[in-house]
């Protein structure tokens, strides 16, 4: 038996309108989804009427869950994609969504890359950490490499990280000692650290 739209109204949030069928149920909609599909007070709706409605209302959500992602934070395409799937939305509404995004250059994994490659830069994060990190939010290889294709030297890193750590001091003992374990947290090479300390003063080969 086919439903029946009994009553359209506005929700309380988000803009939508909520369809009340006649078996007690109810859709959320877009307005422009409800003009789109011509829906009406007292419209009847047949299984494959209602199936597309449905369908519309999951692509709706799963867009609307997307945009609420990156309006809080900056992820890659990959990275959108996998929290839409966490949230359990329908595979193909999650790639759908990643495309309608990246297409409007709203997603855009170059720019997203060379922002955390400065990020890191001024953190003093090495090279290798760098790739690391970018790969892990889902970053393809290319893109990080293209956006790490100037990234500062390691030498040139690792002297700009003591130079704020000391402040023009010679490092006792027992600061090169926490430099160092610092700057190995941040993915530098043992020892290349030990070769900036030399440069900054200290002769202690086992700081």
């Amino acid at each position: 038996m086919p439903l029946t739209v009994d009553k359209m109204a506005p929700a309380k949030r988000g803009g939508a309108i909520l369809l009340h069928l006649s078996d007690g149920s109810l859709l959320r909609l877009s307005p422009d989804a409800v003009v789109e599909l011509g829906i009406a007070v007292g419209k009847e709706l047949s299984e494959a009427e209602l199936a597309a409605l449905d369908a519309r209302r999951v692509s709706e959500q799963t867009r609307k869950s997307a945009v609420n992602i990156i309006s809080v934070t900056s992820v890659s395409c990959a990275e959108l994609r996998r929290r839409l799937l966490r949230k359990g939305y329908p595979e193909s509404e999650c790639d759908a969504a990643v495309e309608w995004l990246c297409d409007m250059g709203v997603v855009d994994d170059a720019a997203f890359a060379a922002g955390l490659a400065a990020k890191y830069a001024a953190a003093g994060v090495s090279l290798r950490a760098a790739g690391q990190k970018m790969r892990e939010k889902g970053l393809p290889r290319e893109t990080v490499e293209e956006a790490l294709a100037e990234y500062p030297e390691p030498d040139a890193a690792i002297d700009r990280a003591v130079e704020k750590a000391l402040r023009g001091e010679i490092p006792t003992r027992e600061q090169a000692a926490k430099l160092t374990a610092s700057l190995a947290r941040k993915g530098f090479r043992y020892e290349d650290i030990r070769a900036a300390l030399r440069r900054h003063g200290t002769e202690d080969d086992d700081a």
